[in-house]
């Protein structure tokens, strides 16, 4: 069965790679902040997050690790060529957390009923979904099935 690792801190990901664990290395992206890993090392100096997967900055990942996993704010931004950069780069896309409840929904899917009616999340799943991403993470596996499979 393969092995999967995602890490919200790149050195992880190198130090296992360079122990020679077989796995697929996926790093985890939050929509702002630094990696704490980074920010140790490197002080002011550290990338951000939404810094790192410039397209610049994503040639410097390749061959360090084998795809990225944002969080899905990162792919609702309009016009926003993320998923095509990284796939130009041989690496992989996934994202995070795609939930039907209006407090997870982007402002434009929300709906009524209060934060945990569900909005229109096939809206905004649509918006991730045409972009490409080779994964999601869903917290309603029915509806993620469903929707993502169809």
């Amino acid at each position: 069965m393969p092995l999967i690792v995602e890490s919200f801190e790149s050195t992880v990901l190198g130090q296992l790679r360079a122990a020679g664990v077989d796995a697929s290395f996926v790093y985890l992206i939050e929509a702002a902040g630094q990696p704490y890993d980074l920010l140790v090392a490197e002080g002011s100096k550290a990338l951000s997050y939404p810094e790192t997967v410039t397209p610049g900055n994503l040639d410097r990942l390749v061959g360090q690790i084998d795809g990225i996993s944002v969080d899905k704010k990162m792919l609702l931004v309009p016009g926003t060529t993320l998923v095509a950069d990284v796939h130009a780069r041989g690496l992989t896309l996934f994202t995070w957390t795609c939930r039907p409840e209006n407090a997870f929904l982007a402002a434009p899917y929300r709906g009524p009923g209060g934060k945990s009616a569900f909005g229109d999340y096939e809206a905004e799943w649509g918006v991730i979904a045409r972009q490409g991403v080779d994964g999601v993470f869903v917290d309603h596996p029915d509806l993620g099935v469903a929707f993502f499979r169809s």
